[in-house]
């Protein structure tokens, strides 16, 4: 497997991307299938990191190349994570499809999120039309929410500095509001990007895929069900296309800061190269909903 590290330009910065090139799976020797992993949020994009190396890399190992990349002031890339806004994430996102198309002349692209990369993959294929399919990992379909939750981090943070909470989360996301920025894990979140995503429910919005789609909830506890909301708008998009599906994964949330090292996320993993094939094969039925542990 060739692994290749390079920058490449999106407007007046540089952007790091690495591509994983794919093993020959056409008789002439090609591999025509890539995907853009659309990372996650953050901290979470660092928690998260050896796991999306490896799944890059099952990716490249079963014929289909996959460029991981940095958005702007994250990781190697050019810029400040204070200066990121909605419209960077997702043309950052349309300039990873396009070097990926340049430096492997593929015929189909998808892409590939986690969490808040969710968002983000669905918002940049409703803006630019850049893909065949979207794999959703742990899909955050309410902004406001997730950044609610995410405030947490802010609270346990006071609590070490101060021994006291001295603003809520109510108080936080007021600050945001009128522009002031909060830190969440050592990132200061600034407050025209939460302005801009604050409005953003991807169900009551009606933002839906018009593409072939895998959504997988990621959960510690078995049996757990999908939420209503997440299997509504599994079938919002299963009355759009065909191969739309819905899983429920047990597995060790990664994204978060754990006691356990997570390299490699197994029934995860399995779960979206069976999707892949099926999708490949046209195998998928019209709506795929597995209610049960996988």
């Amino acid at each position: 497997m060739i692994e290749q590290a390079f920058r490449f330009q999106n407007g007046n910065y540089e952007l790091y991307g690495f591509l994983h090139h794919a093993e020959a799976t056409d008789v002439d020797g090609s591999a025509p299938r890539g995907v853009v992993l659309c990372g996650p949020f953050a901290e979470e994009k660092q928690f998260s990191q050896r796991i999306l190396v490896n799944l890059a890399r099952t990716l490249a190992s079963n014929g289909i190349h996959a460029l991981r990349f940095d958005y702007m002031g994250y990781g190697d890339s050019d810029g400040n994570f204070e200066d990121c806004r909605l419209e960077t994430y997702l043309n950052d996102i349309r300039a990873a499809v396009d070097v990926l198309r340049k430096k492997t002349n593929v015929t189909e692209i998808g892409l590939f999120g986690l969490r808040f990369g969710t968002t983000l993959a669905i918002l940049a294929q409703e803006k630019y039309n850049l893909a065949d399919f979207l794999v959703l990992w742990a899909p955050v379909l309410d902004c406001p929410k997730y950044i609610y939750d995410s405030l947490k981090a802010n609270l346990a943070h006071q609590m070490v500095f101060y021994r006291e909470v001295k603003y809520n989360r109510t108080q936080l996301v007021e600050q945001l509001m009128q522009g002031g920025s909060v830190n969440i894990e050592g990132h200061e979140v600034p407050g025209a990007f939460y302005r801009q995503i604050s409005d953003i429910h991807l169900l009551k919005n009606q933002s839906i895929p018009k593409i072939a789609t895998l959504m997988v909830l990621i959960t510690k506890f078995e049996n757990a069900p999908a939420p209503p909301e997440l299997i509504e708008y599994q079938q919002l998009i299963s009355a759009k296309i065909e191969s739309a599906s819905l899983k429920i994964v047990v597995e060790d949330l990664f994204w978060t800061e754990s006691k356990r090292y997570t390299p490699y996320s197994e029934n995860l993993f399995s779960e979206t190269m069976t999707w892949l094939e099926q999708l490949r094969t046209n195998e998928i039925a019209k709506v795929d909903y597995a209610g049960g542990r996988i």
